[in-house]
C-alpha cells in the first residue's frame, strides 16, 4: 500500500496510559438515512506512538499502517496541537493555600497585611455563620419539643377526662337500673298483697 492512498485522521487523545500507545478520538458526522439529520459520531483509533511523550488533549494526526497488534493498526504522524494540563489536582491546591495562610497567621509576617485581614475577616465571617446556624437549630429542636410536649399533655388529659366521664355514667347507670329493679320488686309485691287480699275476701 502506498503512502498515498493511507487513511489519515486528526484527533485527540484521550488516553496514554499504555505504553507506546495512545487512544485518540476521531469526530465525525453522519447523515440519517430516513431524515437527512446530521449525527454526531466519536471513534476510538489505538495508535502507535514511537517514545514521543503525548499527553490527554493533545491534537494529533495518525495515518493508517500495518497490524502492529492486536488492536493497534494506526501510527501517531504529527502533533498538531499541545494543550498544557495541570499535573496537581484541585484538592492539592486547596492543601497548598491553607498551609500558606496558616503560615502567615504563624509567622504574622507584615509582608502582606491585605492577605492577613481578608483570613480574620473570612474568619469572622465563618465564626458568624456557624453561631448563627446553632442558634437557629436549637431554636427549631426547641419548639419541635415543646409542641410535641404539649400535644402529649393535651392527649393524656382529654383521655383521663374521658374515662372519668365514662366511669361516671357507667356509675349513674347501674344506680338508675338498680332502683328501677327495686320499684318494680316493690309494685310485684304489693300486687302480689292486692290479690292474696281479694282472694280473702272472696272466700
Amino acid at each position: 500500500m502506498s503512502r498515498e492512498t493511507r487513511k489519515n485522521r486528526v484527533g485527540t487523545i484521550i488516553s496514554n496510559k499504555m505504553e507506546d500507545t495512545v487512544i485518540v478520538s476521531v469526530k465525525w458526522q453522519q447523515k440519517h438515512l430516513l431524515y437527512g439529520k446530521a449525527q454526531r459520531r466519536v471513534t476510538k483509533f489505538f495508535a502507535h506512538t514511537a517514545g514521543s511523550d503525548l499527553g490527554i488533549g493533545d491534537v494529533v494526526k495518525i495515518e493508517e499502517c500495518r497490524p502492529i497488534s492486536r488492536l493497534k493498526r494506526w501510527r501517531v504522524v504529527d502533533i498538531i496541537e499541545r494543550r498544557e494540563l495541570a499535573d496537581v489536582k484541585p484538592i492539592e491546591l486547596d492543601r497548598e493555600l491553607m498551609q500558606s495562610y496558616s503560615n502567615l497567621r504563624k509567622t504574622g509576617s507584615s509582608d502582606e497585611p491585605e492577605i492577613a485581614s481578608q483570613l480574620e475577616a473570612t474568619e469572622a465571617v465563618a465564626e458568624e455563620t456557624t453561631e448563627a446556624v446553632t442558634e437557629e437549630t436549637t431554636e427549631a429542636v426547641a419548639e419541635e419539643t415543646t409542641e410535641a410536649v404539649t400535644e402529649e399533655t393535651t392527649e393524656a388529659v382529654t383521655e383521663e377526662t374521658t374515662e372519668a366521664v365514662t366511669e361516671e355514667v357507667v356509675d349513674n347507670g347501674s344506680s338508675e337500673a338498680d332502683t328501677e329493679d327495686t320499684n318494680q320488686s316493690v309494685a310485684k309485691s304489693g300486687r302480689k298483697k292486692k290479690k292474696e287480699a281479694g282472694d280473702d275476701t272472696d272466700v
